[in-house]
Parts: C-alpha cells; sequence; structure tokens
C-alpha cells in the first residue's frame, strides 16, 4: 500500500459523489466509521458467528442481484487508509466467494479506536463546513458531533450492502486472479492480483 495518507476532503468529495443526498446522520456515521472502524460489528459476530454468517448470506444473495452500477469494492474511509466499506454488489460482481469473505471478516484486526481520534476526525470533517465542500456548517457539525454508537443511514441515504472492514488490505483479498480497483481519495491504492 505504501502508507497513502487521504485527506478527509477527498474521502468526503468521494461519499458526496456516491451518496449526493446524505444528511448529517450520513456524516456522523462515515466519521464514526473512520474513527472506530468495525470493532461494533466485530463484537456482535465473535459473540455469535453463526447469525452474522446467516446475516451475511442473507444480505448476500439480495445485493448479488444488484448491478453494483459504480459501486467499488472497496470505499476508503480514513484519512490513514486503512478502514474500508466492502461493497458487497460490487464484491459479488468482481467474483469474491461469499464463505471466504466471511472467514476474512471474522478473522480481521480488531482497531480500537478512542476518543483522541474521533476528535481529530470530527475535526477535519468540520473544517470542510459550508461554504467549503459540506452543506453544513462548521458549528452544526461540530453540535451534531460524534455519536457514542454507529447510526442508522437515513432514508434518502437509500439502501446500502456492505461491511466495514479495519485493514482491507492485511486480509488480502482477490477476485477471481484479477486486481480490483479501490475507489479511494488521490488514486494511490490499487489491490494487488
Amino acid at each position: 500500500m505504501g502508507n497513502c495518507v487521504h485527506s478527509m476532503r477527498a474521502i468526503l468529495e468521494l461519499e458526496l459523489s456516491l451518496r449526493p443526498s446524505m444528511e448529517l446522520v450520513d456524516l456522523q456515521k462515515i466519521l464514526f466509521q473512520a474513527a472506530f472502524g468495525a470493532d461494533h460489528m466485530l463484537r456482535w459476530a465473535v459473540r455469535d458467528p453463526e447469525l452474522f454468517r446467516a446475516s451475511f448470506t442473507r444480505e448476500w444473495e439480495h445485493a448479488s442481484m444488484t448491478p453494483p452500477e459504480g459501486t467499488p469494492v472497496f470505499q476508503i474511509v480514513d484519512p490513514d487508509g486503512r478502514i474500508a466499506r466492502l461493497h458487497i454488489s460490487a464484491a459479488a460482481a468482481a467474483g469474491f466467494d461469499p464463505e471466504h469473505l466471511i472467514d476474512l471478516l471474522l478473522k480481521q484486526p480488531w482497531l480500537n479506536g478512542d476518543s483522541g481520534r474521533a476528535d481529530t476526525i470530527l475535526g477535519q470533517a468540520a473544517l470542510l463546513g459550508s461554504p467549503s465542500l459540506l452543506p453544513w456548517t462548521w458549528a452544526q457539525i461540530r453540535e451534531a458531533g460524534m455519536p457514542q454508537a454507529p447510526p442508522s443511514h437515513s432514508r434518502v441515504y437509500g439502501e446500502t450492502h456492505y461491511r466495514l472492514v479495519n485493514d482491507w488490505e492485511s486480509m488480502g483479498l482477490r477476485a477471481s486472479g484479477r486486481a480490483v480497483r479501490l475507489a479511494q481519495p488521490g488514486q494511490c491504492v490499487e489491490a494487488r492480483s
């Protein structure tokens, strides 16, 4: 990967291009994900791996029938370039094996994000408030703050099918022997085949 650092501006520009009608709660969700990664999902998955497996399998079956339409396999969400959304419809279209993905998701490393990381990420996003990039002001973003738990996406955000990964590169994912392009700021990362 080469220790790429992504700017919060580029991360949020990409998010806005994928979901132009996102609401403030959707911003809070991606910021929470950038700060704390997939640990909330891992806590649930470790407690009940069979339920996690069944849930993922059902979602895979549903999402794999939906064309990805420009949705990337991976969408980098944090400035360190490690945390990413694994978009299920794009992964299915790229030829990933769902059983292998489940095993990798269950075995992924913990992030152990903390309040200092969360404050830094929230501050970076707030600086992009209106009129810079985001439709909300610095004050609105700071007032909304970092949620204590991951919020649900807004209704206008649309249907989503993804799983968060704490370190996409450490998972060593390959899709049917082909390189998988990542949607990320600055185009500085590309998966190896």
